[in-house]
């Protein structure tokens, strides 16, 4: 499994268990913003492109 991989099933995780933790109704939504200093080409970025196409791929709009 790459690092890339790797990374976004942490974020993956951790979103997850904050979620789980978050107490909403069926109707309410719920944003979750990620931010970071570094350069767009840097294994952040990727990675939260990569969960952001994993969440959107999972979610009804």
């Amino acid at each position: 499994m790459s690092t890339l991989h790797k990374s976004v099933r942490s974020l993956s995780t951790c979103i997850l268990a904050f979620a789980g933790s978050v107490h909403a109704q069926s109707t309410d939504k719920i944003i979750t913003k990620l931010g970071h200093t570094l350069g767009p080409d840097n294994h952040y970025q990727l990675t939260a492109l990569e969960f952001a196409k994993a969440v959107k791929a999972k979610t009804k709009r």
